[in-house]
């Protein structure tokens, strides 16, 4: 074996970050139109700001919870943290589609649960534990 042949056989990929919602939104984008398309710095500009809000709506319910003396970030801060965050008409519209996509996922129609039926366990007639906790 040559030193070219041995330096690519032992040569390992290097793994792609997947922290962010780069997946997501494109399946967004092509959502809204499929001839659609993005470039590499777009999509990492989009996703760096995706990721900024999120972490800013946190870190703003995170001190909210603080100030309550509570240890646990519920619906309410979050909604608290949003309003502070996102004005006008744009929170309006946030709060409305946060609506729209908890009750889609509560119902079992899209989001998470798309394509997977709710199965019953085989001794009894009820749910299995793992559909229980939704």
């Amino acid at each position: 074996m040559s030193n070219e042949e041995a330096s690519t056989t032992t040569h390992r990929r290097k793994r792609n970050d997947r922290s962010g919602f780069v997946v997501y939104l494109y399946r967004m984008l092509k959502s809204i139109d499929e001839k659609a398309s993005i470039n590499r710095k777009a999509m990492l500009c989009v996703n760096g700001m995706v990721c900024d809000l999120l972490h800013k709506i946190a870190r703003e319910a995170s001190d909210l919870v603080e100030q309550t003396h509570k240890h646990t970030i519920q619906v309410r801060e979050i909604k608290a943290a949003t309003n502070l965050l996102i004005r006008g008409d744009l929170n309006k519209e946030v709060h409305e589609q946060a609506a729209e996509a908890l009750a889609r996922f509560t119902s079992g129609k899209g989001g998470a649960g798309k394509g997977k039926s709710k199965r019953k366990s085989k001794k009894s007639g009820h749910r299995s534990k793992r559909s229980n906790t939704m």
